[in-house]
């Protein structure tokens, strides 16, 4: 009877052996799958990423671009600016010594006169 029931405990613990090996290996089944499914959702999220980056580095080359062409635009609108304002005062300064010399002349005739 002792070795009946021995042969029955082995059985039995035979049985929920397998019982858990199945287990264990379902779990790791579904544990690898979960695995690969999370590696495959990173993967196209780092692709996604990436895509974006060189989009925004392609559009900041090209504001870049952009501004450094508005830049040179303006920095030759202001030297066009100052070379006009630098010649308008050229030409007052030249009136205002014409006006002097036709003051100073007409000061020196008066003055001989009296």
């Amino acid at each position: 009877i002792l070795e009946r029931k021995v042969v029955s405990m082995k059985n039995d613990f035979k049985k929920q052996n397998q019982i858990q090996k199945e287990k264990i290996a379902l779990m790791e089944n579904s544990y690898k799958n979960e695995n690969k499914l999370l590696e495959d959702r990173m993967v196209t999220i780092e692709n996604k990423c990436q895509s974006k980056n060189e989009i925004l580095e392609r559009k900041m080359g090209s504001m870049k671009h952009d501004y450094k062409n508005q830049n040179q635009i303006q920095n030759e609108k202001i030297a066009s600016m100052e070379n006009s304002y630098k010649n308008e005062n050229k030409l007052l300064e030249d009136r205002m010594v014409t006006i002097e010399n036709k003051c100073q002349s007409k000061n020196e005739i008066l003055e001989k006169k009296d």
